[in-house]
This record gives structure tokens, sequence and C-alpha cells, in this order.
């Protein structure tokens, strides 16, 4: 069964998470206490739950509101789409971990493909001073690898755009090296026997915003928690 996030409900200082399909109350919270558990179905109805992107902390829901267009999943889209899916969450909730405390609330972010006749791929674009596009640019034939290095790139520029607010200036040489350092850390961390191969095509690049990732990457030791201080 498709999870579905929960429905929310805020009501005297408290906030109530609810089954989307049956309505079944799941937990509350309120001053930094909770009653209920974060469980992964409703034992009501059985409907599967998603809490990612979700940090239940007293009261509050940290949140970065993620959707990846479906429509890759059909004609004329992405036949590796459950692998693009499965790596992009992936990559989200190793980022979540590290991250979505301290920046607790971010703006909604969607994530497409686009291999072609699209302008310059991956990019991370602002739409309306309102959302975030993240256009990737991957091939049916592309490797969780190669996904996870784009995606983990441009999420560190959303994150960019959580901390210094969605009018903040183009991104410059420093940004686009703390994000190439991150996409290497994560491979690093997570893909090792992939790291090499792009750290050394990192090392490799002509742009010394990207090519100096390798050096920033090494220099905290890959350690994802020292990288974020840089931004």
């Amino acid at each position: 069964m498709e999870k579905h996030k929960p429905n929310i409900r805020k009501q005297d200082g408290a906030t109530h998470y609810f089954c989307p399909k049956c309505g079944n109350h799941i937990l509350s919270t309120k001053n930094m206490s909770q009653s209920g558990e974060k469980m992964n179905c409703c034992p009501e109805c059985g409907q599967g739950i998603d809490w990612i992107g979700m940090i239940i902390r007293g009261g509050l829901c940290a949140m970065w509101p993620i959707e990846i267009n479906g429509n890759l999943d059909g004609p004329g889209g992405l036949k590796n789409y459950g692998l693009f899916q499965k790596t992009i969450l992936e990559v989200y909730s190793y980022f979540s971990n590290y991250l979505m405390e301290i920046y607790p609330d971010g703006p909604a972010l969607y994530v497409d493909n686009v291999a072609c006749n699209s302008g310059y791929t991956p990019i991370t674009t602002l739409v309306f001073r309102k959302y975030i596009i993240i256009k990737l640019h991957i091939d049916p034939a592309d490797p969780a690898e190669k996904i996870a290095f784009q995606f983990a790139h441009e999420l560190t520029h959303y994150v960019y755009y959580i901390k210094y607010g969605l009018i903040k200036e183009k991104a410059d040489d420093n940004e686009e090296t703390v994000c190439t350092a991150a996409s290497l850390i994560y491979l690093h961390d997570v893909m090792p026997e992939n790291f090499t191969l792009y750290n050394d095509y990192v090392k490799s690049l002509e742009h010394a915003g990207y090519r100096n990732g390798a050096a920033l990457a090494e220099q905290t030791g890959y350690d994802f928690s020292k990288l974020i201080e840089k931004i």
C-alpha cells in the first residue's frame, strides 16, 4: 500500500497527527511532551504513514516538503524511475538527519529530471520566489551513484536557500565548492565503492568552484557535520 503523510491539526497549543485514510488519531505533541507513537502504519486501517521529512519535537513538526515528478514513472519517462526515486529519498533522509533540526522549515521542493533540450542541468531554480525546483540530468541507464552525486549537490543549494532566504544572491564559487564537497562526502559515507571515481572526476574539472570541492571534502575528513559549518 502506498504511504501518505499524516493529516495535521493544531488545537489549544497541541499538534495532532491523524491517519490520512480513516482519520484515526496517531499521536499528539505539546510543550515538549508526546503522547502516542510515530507508527509506520495506522493500527485501525493499515494505511502506511509517510514520516519522511517530518521531525516530531515537542509540538513542532519540522519538514522539508518534497515531491518527485510522478510523470517520470510512465511512457516517455525514466526506465530506472524506481531507482531514481529510491536514491532521491535516501539522499534526502541523509541530509535531514544532519540538517533538519538546524533548519527545520524549508520551502516546497519539487524534483524533476530533464535529459535534453531544457538548458543547463542539473540545476536548482527558484520559482515565483516561493518554490524550489531541482532538475537533474539522469539517463535511463544511469546508476544510483550518479543520481546521488547530482542530487546531493543540488540539495545543498536548497539548504542555502533555507538559511539565507529565497532572495539570496546567485550561487558563487564558494557555494559550488561546498555543494560539490557534500556530494563527495555522501558517496564517501554511503557508496564508498564509487567514491574514488567521482573524486577523480571532480579533481579534473576546469571550473575551480566545482574542482575545489574535492579538497574541501578532504579537509573536513569527509565529515558532513563539519562541512555544514561552511554553509
